[in-house]
């Protein structure tokens, strides 16, 4: 399973990017929304913790 501290740009950059399914998205509400905008064009669902 690939990780990244790197945040969405870390993940982006990484080879095979297209066949992640799924990104859990841990950062806050606000920028869950501009992550999802920024992954939107490789097929990923983005995934955002909640509490």
């Amino acid at each position: 399973m690939p990780t990244t501290a790197a945040g969405v740009d870390g993940l982006i950059g990484m080879p095979g990017v297209e066949d992640i399914d799924i990104v859990f998205d841990v950062t806050s509400a606000v920028a869950h929304i501009a992550n999802a905008e920024r992954l939107a064009g490789y097929g990923n669902k983005l995934s955002r913790r909640r509490g």
